[in-house]
């Protein structure tokens, strides 16, 4: 299993900023039926929301910005002008 540690946030008074784990380890489930289409995307939403709250929750702002700025010039293609 690759590990990868990172900063988390600082101390903010009245905040304490704990340890954050993602674990990614389940299998992508099989979305079988008619309804298959909204069944995989609600899947990936609920999956991308919860990622996106233990970024947000634990990150420091700076390292947030750089993540999603990366994760757009990785995505570049699917836009039309420069990042």
């Amino acid at each position: 299993m690759e590990t990868i540690f990172v900063s988390k946030a600082e101390y903010v008074p009245s905040t304490i900023t704990r340890d954050c784990r993602i674990f990614i380890t389940q299998p992508i489930p099989d979305f079988k039926g008619s309804d298959y289409v909204e069944k995989s995307l609600e899947f990936y939403e609920k999956q991308a929301s919860k990622i996106v709250d233990a970024l947000q929750a634990h990150l420091p702002g700076g390292t947030l910005d750089a993540v999603l700025r990366e994760l757009c010039k990785r995505k570049a293609c699917l836009f039309r002008g420069p990042i």
